[in-house]
């Protein structure tokens, strides 16, 4: 047979992986043309799960990157801004992110919270006295 097949509504992949059609349920798009930006940082996730995300600003020989990156951040936010943060992000659960208290600053921006507790390359985010680590 060499008819061209077209995809049907029935075989088509949104048909498949998203079978309510609703592809934009948490209303990201109309948030996004409203400019209500700090909503969208809040709602959209690729992800679904109760983490959130800190930049380390005591990220070893990147302290002086972060903290120029930050300042940026405070006077001219920027999507590249906080692409170049996350490379100095952990994610932590909400009980962890509880333990850390007065060592997190939480939406120092909006979508930006940063945590000034020590950071290791072998163990993570070292909040503990014992130098136990929380996130590895």
């Amino acid at each position: 047979d060499n008819s061209i097949k077209t995809l049907t509504p029935d075989t088509s992949i949104e048909t498949r992986h998203y079978p309510t059609g609703d592809l934009d349920a948490q209303q990201i798009i109309a948030l996004r043309r409203a400019c209500n930006f700090k909503q969208v940082a809040e709602q959209y996730q690729l992800i679904d799960q109760a983490t959130t995300a800190l930049v380390v600003t005591t990220w070893g020989a990147a302290r002086d990157e972060i903290e120029r990156l930050l300042a940026e951040m405070k006077t001219c936010p920027s999507r590249q801004g906080y692409r170049q943060l996350q490379r100095y992000s952990v994610n932590v659960y909400e009980y962890e992110l509880r333990k850390l208290g007065a060592s997190v600053v939480l939406d120092y921006r909006p979508g930006l919270n940063i945590c000034g507790l020590p950071y290791s390359e072998m163990l993570g985010l070292v909040p503990n006295t014992d130098g136990g680590p929380l996130v590895v």
